[in-house]
């Protein structure tokens, strides 16, 4: 009898550093094939040195062996595709969209007849959680992505300084009593954390979340609210961006954006850049090797995000 994949799933919210740390478990020496399957507001976004082709159904194979695609659809439907298929494969691994919740994806995911759960992963910013848990919009949906979890990564903890570290750590360890957590940085985590079976703690998250909900107070003090509706905003064009006025725009972000990436034609020259934004944070724009048609952004924010004043900067802040 064919054993079930397993299926690990890697949550976490917007610029906790998930898509970095699966560039970085695809680039490791563990010699399994993996299946990828990505569920975000973008495009599979893997590194351009590990892909080997890309299919006209938006496959992309990596020289490894591994395999990425988008979810596309529902989750259900992507997973009896990844059935179909009939790969050989050592696992599967979802990345969940920034504003999912990683134990409904998982639950889901254990549906499937060819699949067996492995662990929830997530991936917490260090810098960024402690201000982010005290957010009326977002502030929920981070507490569920830590409850949820098997294992927690810290990540970007070279950003914080010793004080402010061992604060997220207490805060992560009261909210997810004996789950382990992993301090890190740029999403850089020995691949056997991430596909190896989590260490079993006397409170499994499954038994953690249903109490919660039932007393609607994890932990006897934090109480959840209902999940908001999160926007998003696509913003294209062939064109090149002066930097200064796209740099001058995330400078003047309103809060309402919590988190924007892309591809971005800057300069005269138009060099391509890799764009990253997160909520109080710097604008990071770093030079690809990759080639793109054009300029292609991808902007989510709460449920007050304006959209028609941002589009509206953008398009000024094109070369002529």
């Amino acid at each position: 009898m064919k054993q079930p994949i397993a299926l690990t799933v890697l949550g976490g919210f917007l610029g906790a550093g998930k898509t970095t740390v699966l560039n970085y478990l695809l680039q490791a020496p563990h010699g399994l094939r993996l299946m990828v399957l990505v569920n975000d507001f973008g495009a599979v976004n893997v590194d351009a040195t590990l892909i080997e082709s890309v299919s006209g159904d938006g496959v992309v194979s990596l020289r490894n062996g591994c395999v990425c695609c988008s979810m596309g659809g529902e989750l259900m439907n992507a997973l009896m595709a990844i059935e179909k298929r009939g790969d050989c494969l050592d696992g599967l691994v979802i990345e969940g969209s920034g504003v999912s919740d990683p134990r409904k994806i998982a639950q889901i995911g254990a549906l499937g007849q060819g699949f067996a759960l492995q662990s929830v992963i997530t991936v917490v910013d260090a810098a960024s959680v402690l201000s982010q848990r005290e957010d009326r919009y977002v502030g929920d949906m981070v507490k569920r992505q830590i409850v949820g979890a098997h294992v927690i990564l810290l990540n970007k903890t070279d950003l914080v300084d010793t004080a402010h570290g061992a604060e997220v750590l207490s805060w992560l360890h009261d909210m997810a009593p004996g789950v382990p957590v992993f301090a890190g940085s740029r999403g850089r985590y020995d691949w056997e954390v991430l596909l190896a079976p989590p260490v079993q703690t006397s409170e499994a998250p499954t038994s953690r979340m249903s109490s919660s909900w039932t007393m609607g107070r994890p932990n006897g003090s934090e109480h959840f609210e209902s999940s908001p509706v999160f926007q998003s905003y696509c913003f294209e064009n062939a064109g090149a961006f002066d930097e200064q006025r796209l740099r001058d725009i995330f400078a003047g972000l309103h809060e309402s954006v919590l988190r924007a990436k892309g591809i971005v034609h800057v300069g005269p020259d138009k060099r391509i850049c890799v764009l990253h934004y997160v909520r109080g944070h710097v604008l990071t724009l770093d030079v690809s090797n990759q080639r793109y048609a054009g300029s292609s952004l991808i902007f989510v924010g709460t449920p007050d995000f304006a959209q028609a004043p941002l589009a509206e900067a953008l398009e000024l802040a094109l070369l002529k």
